[in-house]
């Protein structure tokens, strides 16, 4: 059986899921300590100097607007693409990618989503970067992902499903 935030969110706001999602991971991490440890733990097995992070959501940089930042200092370190249903925008990932490459420090696009939706994003998302000549070497290093590729811009690109994040957020 279902919540009532649950029925009224799928019923009325479904058009909404991915920012809901996405207000609701920042508050959790915001709210909680042990989520955002849960959190680096996910990041620095991507990038393991990655510094703390605080999160903000739906910030622009140019002609961009990522779901989530996790800012070092004022400094993008992390962008988080949240995906349910909906496919990529015009601007991913590569234009994420050109963007976090003009950072000093190492830096992550972490695209989360369903499951059932990992490989066919994946496919996507290589498409996207063979198309716009964005090479690509994978990270056999990264930890706790399903897919990692350092790019020949310079950023990680990170996959990984909602159930993993969820659930490294409450270990």
């Amino acid at each position: 059986m279902g919540t009532v935030l649950s029925h009224i969110v799928q019923k009325r706001y479904s058009q909404e899921n991915e920012n809901i999602a996405t207000e609701a991971l920042a508050y959790i991490l915001q709210s909680s300590a042990a989520a955002r440890t849960g959190m680096m733990r996910l990041l620095r097995g991507i990038v393991p100097e990655m510094p703390d992070l605080e999160y903000r959501t739906q910030l622009t940089e140019g002609s961009i607007r990522p779901d989530m930042w996790g800012l070092a200092v004022n400094e993008p370190r992390v962008y988080i693409e949240n995906k349910f249903w909906a496919g990529l925008t015009e601007k991913q990932p590569c234009e994420y990618l050109r963007s976090l490459a003009a950072c000093t420090s190492p830096t992550v696009l972490l695209m989360v989503v369903p499951k059932a939706r990992e490989q066919a994003v994946w496919r996507e998302v290589l498409r996207r970067l063979e198309t716009d000549r964005i090479g690509a070497t994978p990270d056999p290093t990264a930890d706790g992902v399903v897919h990692a590729i350092t790019t020949g811009l310079g950023p990680v690109l990170a996959l990984t499903s909602w159930a993993h994040v969820l659930s490294t957020l409450s270990r």
